[in-house]
């Protein structure tokens, strides 16, 4: 596999802190990137749920899109989805991910990785969505429609958060989230290969041991592209005492009772049987702050 640099985009970026898809491009980030993660697509009752307003329904005006045009109000793809398939066009070489759950929107995965059934119905659905563009149509912004945003999407990033580990309040989490996540990244590769076996997919999963150790790794990376590490969030605001939230090494002075680092992680997914090439070290471009 060629060298990797992997950045997300999340869709509350805009309307909440002003970064749009115009700024990856304006700031020569779109260069050096080869993937882009759209963050996030969420599971809910059986199925893969967007938002679609800042998806593909809401109009960018001409300050806010890449190429300084704005969206024509009876347009079929809007939002941040034609702002991505500008960027493309402009950097042919990014591929483009969408990013299913997430902290917030990983509860119903336990739910429809369950059964055969269930996973090939999820897996369809999320096809369906994403990679063959049927976009729900709605009529008051006369966005969607079938096919509209086929092409956009070059695979899918699947993010549990976490397979048999609890985690965010409220998600379901089973002993046979293990198995069960292995047979549904298998599912994944089945139905995307019968479309296009280049089409990617990857997975997100955790830093600390105690957590991907609910994960079959020597099983599941023959049906990934890569896999992103989660080495960030090591320490935060849960913690009584300041730390570093990304350290590449242990630190000797580290109260925690659990050594968390890059290096750490690493060596432990390494160990679990995943090849090197196929691992790609998460970055963050974000502190964690204490006060009192």
């Amino acid at each position: 596999m060629d060298k990797q640099i992997v950045g997300y985009f999340t869709q509350w970026a805009g309307d909440i802190r002003g970064y749009y898809v115009k700024n990856i491009a304006d700031s020569g980030t779109a260069v050096a990137l080869t993937a882009i993660n759209y963050a996030f697509g969420t599971v809910a009752d059986g199925k893969c749920v967007m938002d679609a307003y800042l998806d593909y329904q809401r109009p960018f005006a001409t300050t806010e899109s890449i190429d300084g045009i704005a969206d024509e109000p009876d347009q079929p793809l809007k939002g941040h989805f034609n702002q991505l398939r500008k960027l493309k066009a402009q950097y042919p070489h990014i591929k483009l991910l969408i990013s299913l759950g997430g902290w917030l929107g990983s509860g119903g995965f336990s739910d429809v990785a369950l059964t055969a059934k269930s996973r090939q119905k999820f897996v369809a659905a999320c096809i369906d969505l994403y990679i063959k563009g049927n976009l729900p149509y709605d009529a008051d912004s006369q966005s969607g429609g079938d096919g509209v945003a086929n092409g956009l999407f070059d695979g899918i990033d699947i993010d549990w958060e976490y397979p048999n580990r609890p985690a965010a309040e409220t998600h379901v989490y089973r002993p046979e989230d293990t198995v069960n996540f292995t047979l549904l990244l298998a599912e994944f590769r089945r139905q995307l290969n019968a479309i296009d076996p280049n089409l990617l997919l990857t997975i997100a999963i955790p830093a600390p041991a105690h957590l991907f150790a609910g994960l079959e790794l020597d099983k599941i990376h023959p049906y990934l592209d890569w896999i992103n590490v989660m080495t960030y969030d090591f320490h935060g605001a849960w913690d009584k005492v300041t730390n570093f939230h990304a350290n590449l090494r242990p630190s000797p002075n580290d109260p925690s009772p659990v050594k968390l680092s890059v290096v750490t992680a690493v060596d432990g997914i390494l160990s679990a049987g995943v090849p090197a090439e196929k691992l790609i070290v998460g970055l963050p471009f974000y502190g964690r702050g204490w006060t009192g």
